[in-house]
């Protein structure tokens, strides 16, 4: 049955491909992915977005609220003004700008640009209500179901191909 089918999916999938997603700083093209994998699957589904954000987050509280640790003094000099030029190219994909992204999207004024956004992040942190209510706005931010994002795309593009057959 399809509770049997989506207990199993819960059970045995979703832990392997999730596994440490907290940690994935993913680019769109790499989140699609993974997500047509999951429609596919499964498509009652909430998008896959929603857990690994959730999951991204949540580990960044958890972080945050430590004393003072190794990852929290690299965070720190992660967003210490330096001296070295930019890389060349596109900007990479890392887990703070990913983060930031979050944030931006939020309909909080939070930032996550310098050293002093972390460090009103981390007293936030210490707040695990108020970061628990940051985390489910950030959440609720995202694309839901009903987005085009997650449309059937092989529906578009049969219905593109018959448009052009008959233009």
């Amino acid at each position: 049955s399809d509770a049997t089918r989506v207990r199993l999916y819960n059970c045995y999938v979703l832990p392997v491909l999730l596994y440490n997603s907290g940690t994935w700083a993913l680019t769109p093209s790499e989140l699609s992915g993974l997500e047509s994998f999951h429609r596919r699957q499964l498509r009652s589904e909430r998008p896959l977005r929603h857990r690994i954000t959730a999951a991204r987050w949540r580990l960044f509280g958890h972080v945050l609220r430590r004393p003072e640790i190794p990852a929290y003094t690299q965070m720190a000099a992660y967003f210490d003004s330096s001296s070295k030029g930019t890389w060349r190219g596109r900007p990479r994909t890392t887990l703070p700008t990913v983060l930031d992204a979050d944030l931006i999207s939020s309909e909080y004024a939070y930032r996550l640009e310098t050293r002093r956004d972390l460090d009103q992040l981390r007293l936030l942190a210490q707040e695990k209500p108020k970061w628990k209510a940051l985390e489910r706005a950030i959440v609720a931010a995202l694309p839901a179901k009903k987005d085009p994002t997650y449309a059937d795309t092989t529906l578009c593009r049969r219905l593109a191909k018959l448009s052009l057959a008959t233009a």
